[in-house]
């Protein structure tokens, strides 16, 4: 998948893309995003702890799970870090916002 796939790096999460990911499924977003918020955290550890080859694989496994669940932002972080040309900061604090819409939107599914 190209990198310019048309995505507005800015959105933290695109419940649009999401839906059509999930074909409108309540139950398997929230499950989508269970296990996406899992697997991100993870591969962000990796990819802070990780030497060079290491952090990259990460990064590009990061990548794609990002965009496709539409965490387009955390996608361009994860982007950054496979190409060189970020480091942890920016990814830890795009996860951060990642994991937060997460959490709102499942509770907002919720409740």
């Amino acid at each position: 998948m190209p990198d310019d796939i048309g995505c507005n790096e800015d959105v933290v999460l695109d419940a649009g893309h999401l839906a059509r990911q999930t074909f409108g499924d309540a139950a398997l977003e929230r499950e989508l995003l269970v296990l996406f918020s899992g697997q991100s955290a993870a591969l962000a550890a990796r990819i802070v702890a990780g030497e060079a080859p290491e952090r990259r694989m990460a990064a590009h496994t990061l990548k794609g799970s990002a965009r496709a669940v539409g965490a387009w932002a955390l996608a361009a972080a994860a982007a950054a870090v496979e190409a060189g040309d970020g480091g942890p900061e920016r990814l830890e604090a795009e996860l951060a916002r990642a994991q937060a819409a997460i959490r709102d939107r499942l509770a907002q599914d919720a409740g």
